[in-house]
């Protein structure tokens, strides 16, 4: 019989193994961003389904101080950016078969998921030629130690909602080391509207993909993509899609060193090639910002069925 949890001290001994690198610091020149906290929800609950992509939780905190933590230097950037972001962050996603109301395994089906890790992300943006380059790296775990089981069945009981059941197979307990990579240039840029492009690729024990991708935003809005001054108030809707070739999701085939997942998917069973696409406003006052999106994707394996969620984002500056 496969245990279905490691001991909770091996959880732990995980988790702050990938969080060492995170927290010894060295000189650098200080970056140019202000302060942010940032909170991001994601629940699939925003459009009344409860399965695939079912719930995502990120924490950010940005800080000039944080160009100083010794991961920045594996990460690259543009050295002659004036503009310069750096950002430590914590994220929780959990992913559940088409139905949570079956206490055996789903063979053709996503099997559930758990992934919890840390991170830090360095932005760099060219104003001059509106060209941002956003590079990040992330540690964290796979499995029960990211505990979606008991938070998916915490929330249900808290809603009085049904229990959830299958959990005791999701994808066993492995390792996350993954670096992302994104390159964003700016096409047009009018008084009232952006157009951008977008390339980015993933390598690492999560997820191994390359994409491309676009996005459009109308109305009273600072770029991400230059050195604008913050407006009194913006307000602006943007739509987005991304297609990207898939060569390893961790989620559906389990993770590269422990073998022992109950239920995974073969790779011939996972779609090459995955459509997202996003449509959302966002609206800045002060020291606040708040983004609510609907995020749509195409089927990521073969008898799967596309998706959808909802994403709501507070930031506040200081």
């Amino acid at each position: 019989m496969i245990p279905l949890h490691f001991p909770i001290r091996s959880c732990i001994t995980a988790f702050l193994w990938a969080a060492s690198g995170s927290v010894v610091a060295q000189n650098e020149r200080a970056a140019t961003a202000t302060n942010a906290f940032t909170f991001d929800y994601a629940n699939d609950f925003f459009r009344a389904t409860d399965r695939y992509f079912t719930q995502g939780v990120r924490l950010e905190l940005a800080s000039p101080i944080l160009g100083r933590v010794p991961l920045r230097k594996i990460l690259p950037g543009m050295g002659n950016s004036a503009d310069q972001e750096h950002v430590l962050f914590a994220e929780q996603n959990c992913y559940t078969p088409r139905s949570i109301r079956r206490d055996t395994v789903l063979r053709d089906d996503r099997p559930f998921a758990a992934a919890l890790f840390i991170g830090q992300r360095r932005t760099s943006v060219d104003a001059v030629h509106g060209v941002r380059l956003t590079s990040a790296i992330m540690l964290g775990v796979l499995g029960p130690c990211a505990v979606c089981a008991e938070e998916q069945r915490a929330i249900h009981a808290a809603l009085d909602n049904i229990a959830p059941l299958g959990w005791q197979f999701q994808v066993a307990n492995d390792v996350i080391a993954n670096m992302d990579l994104q390159v964003e240039q700016q096409l047009l840029r009018t008084r009232f509207l952006e157009l951008s492009v977008a390339g980015s690729v993933r390598v690492g024990t999560f997820h191994d993909q390359a994409g491309i991708g676009g996005r459009l935003e109308v109305g009273r809005f600072r770029s991400d993509l230059g050195m604008e001054s913050r407006h009194g108030f913006e307000l602006s809707l943007f739509v987005s899609g991304r297609a990207h070739a898939v060569a390893y999701d961790a989620t559906l085939q389990g993770g590269l060193f422990n073998h022992s997942s109950v239920h995974v998917l073969p790779h011939g069973s996972i779609e090459p090639l995955v459509g997202q696409g996003e449509l959302g406003a966002r609206a800045r006052l002060g020291m606040w910002d708040l983004l609510f999106a609907h995020v749509y994707t195409s089927r990521d394996f073969k008898n799967g069925m596309p998706h959808a969620w909802g994403e709501l984002r507070i930031v506040v500056h200081w």
